[in-house]
């Protein structure tokens, strides 16, 4: 999955902004960051889950096609 992403939690967590003078607010910036982690957390969950769940999709039809061509055999 990684692949696919320019980000992930991890690397949105330890993201360093440089302070000017004119500079937003630390607080701030860690609070709406910690929402985006959480946010990617459960991005990453569900991407994982879906491309497992396409893993065992694709097994299952190969698993059928299998079958159907065993059956066509036998008839």
């Amino acid at each position: 999955m990684q692949d696919y992403l320019k980000l992930s939690a991890e690397k949105i967590y330890n993201k360093d902004f440089s302070i000017d003078f004119k500079g937003y607010s630390p607080q701030e910036i860690d609070e709406f960051l910690d929402i985006v982690i959480k946010d990617y957390q459960v991005a990453e969950k569900v991407i994982d889950e879906v491309f497992e769940e396409n893993r065992r999709l694709k097994y299952e039809i190969a698993t059928l096609e299998a079958e159907i061509i065993e059956l066509k055999a036998n008839i």
